[in-house]
């Protein structure tokens, strides 16, 4: 009646995997993971838009600096700009 233990956790774990793909914040993390190789976050001339696609509409970056007040923002999506406007 009921799927074995291991068949449900493997649905489970399948729906886990899709919902997480929808989400920008993964997808632009898993890419940000890829580029960086093991670095923690990648460089500023790793960063390709053209790798995140439409993503890149709604991302930034900021150029984190020492002290954090010199940090400043590097690149703002076009989905964000109206906002960021606001914002600075």
């Amino acid at each position: 009646m009921f799927p074995e233990t291991d068949e449900l956790s493997n649905i489970i774990s399948d729906t886990i995997k899709v919902v997480f793909k929808r989400r920008l914040v993964d997808r632009v993390l898993r890419l940000l993971t890829e580029m960086a190789r093991g670095q923690g976050f990648p460089r500023r001339d790793q960063i390709q838009p053209s790798k995140l696609g439409v993503d890149w509409r709604n991302c930034l970056v900021i150029a984190v600096q020492s002290p954090v007040q010199l940090s400043y923002l590097v690149a703002v999506g076009e989905n964000l700009s109206l906002q960021s406007e606001l914002i600075l």
